[in-house]
């Protein structure tokens, strides 16, 4: 009984050390937005970031001028929808570990009262162990739901990143043309404004028509206007380069753009072309991310048609009685008697047909969507080609 005792105490102590212990996180509102506050693009650990991934070095911190490939970098490394999407990528993984490990067995027992015993004592201990066998192939099921459910988070990610970097660039160039037009109005109020002031004075010595000087004096007003619109255009954009970084405004305040990462627009033809669209179509990480979440709700569908059949629990047992070792076995069957498992059932083929919607409707949007840029990048780069040829026009003269 000695013996005994000690390999339960024993079996009993391995358990718990085996376990993981509990670290709280808690979140305090105020030391977070104080950390979000304090983010700065000169963090030496920013740099440290870009240099590890793009392959390069700086000699100067923060660069002077910031590129496309850089400030999409620093998104990466302070954006925090990237890091909610890595998150989610941690979940599906640790969910594959849960996927592939088996049910631990229970152990039972316990003193019994021998009522009828009337010499010794009256108590019997007794203990056995419950083992769950499972059918019908519910753990490759599982196992199958994991691993869709894992990349569909990895393709998420990807698609996180690409969205980051996307939402950079239009940023970056937003605020570059916002800039360049500010400038361009803040000479040309000042010339405005200068022609305005003159003509208003020939006017009251009689040197030219007076509708002359109220024209003039509009068409100044109306290009302070411009320029106010073109400021509050360009806080806008410095405010939205912040936000697509994941930096407070003032961090992004005075960014210097290179637009030697911007390149030459393609022709439209090579920009958007057969070859393009079918890569879309079989390659953008969302539409992926749709298929495997489809792949997951079918393994989904699998795994409530396996729980049908019932798992089967045997154990093997021991009694002291009275000084007598007594050994059995006994086994568990479910009966399923008041239902089969439809209800559930019923729900998965739901998510299955609710998965299959999502994904036609995603490759829907995406046939669209790039109908539709097609139109949109053959109208810009006609526009582009029109300026250029006015701007040529004015420079002859």
């Amino acid at each position: 009984m000695a013996n005994r005792g000690r390999f339960a105490l024993f079996l009993g102590v391995s358990t718990l050390c085996s376990c993981v212990a509990y670290h709280p996180r808690p979140l305090e509102p105020e030391k977070t937005a104080l950390a979000f506050e304090s983010r700065s693009l000169a963090e030496p650990a920013l740099r440290a970031f870009i240099e590890l991934h793009a392959g390069r070095t700086f000699s100067v911190w923060p660069p002077e001028p910031w590129d496309a490939d850089s400030l999409a970098l620093a998104a990466f490394y302070f954006q925090p929808e990237l890091d909610a999407a890595r998150a989610r990528r941690a979940t599906a993984d640790a969910g594959r570990r849960t996927a592939s490990e088996r049910p631990n067995p229970s152990l039972v027992g316990g003193p019994f009262e021998h009522v009828t015993n009337t010499s010794g004592l009256p108590w019997i201990w007794g203990f056995g162990l419950d083992f769950q066998l499972e059918t019908a192939g519910k753990r490759s099921a599982l196992r199958r739901k994991a691993d869709a459910l894992s990349e569909q988070a990895r393709l998420e990610l990807t698609q996180a990143a690409w969205g980051a970097r996307s939402k950079v660039r239009a940023a970056a160039v937003d605020l570059w043309a916002a800039r360049e037009s500010e400038a361009v109005l803040r000479h040309q109020q000042a010339d405005l404004a200068k022609n305005a002031s003159l003509l208003v004075g020939r006017a009251r010595a009689g040197e030219t028509s007076p509708l002359n000087s109220t024209q003039a004096v509009l068409l100044a007003d109306r290009s302070m206007l411009a320029l106010a619109d073109a400021h509050r255009r360009r806080v806008e954009a410095s405010n939205a380069l912040a936000a697509a970084l994941g930096v407070p405004v003032a961090a992004a305040q005075g960014v210097t753009l290179s637009t030697a990462s911007f390149g030459i627009p393609p022709e439209p033809r090579a920009a958007v072309d057969e070859g393009t669209r079918s890569r879309t179509l079989k390659g953008r990480p969302d539409l992926l991310a749709a298929l495997a979440a489809y792949a997951a709700a079918e393994a989904d569908v699998r795994l409530e048609v396996a729980r049908q059949y019932p798992d089967l629990h045997i154990g093997p047992g021991y009694t002291y009685d009275q000084g007598a070792d007594k050994w059995g076995f006994s086994f568990n069957l479910p009966i399923p008697l008041f239902n089969r498992n439809r209800g559930p059932l019923g729900e998965a083929d739901g998510r299955r047909r609710e998965a299959a919607a999502r994904f036609l409707a995603l490759q829907a949007k995406i046939i669209n969507e790039l109908d539709r840029a097609r139109d949109s990048y053959q109208a810009a780069y006609e526009k582009l080609g029109a300026a250029d040829a006015a701007l040529g026009r004015h420079l002859e003269q």
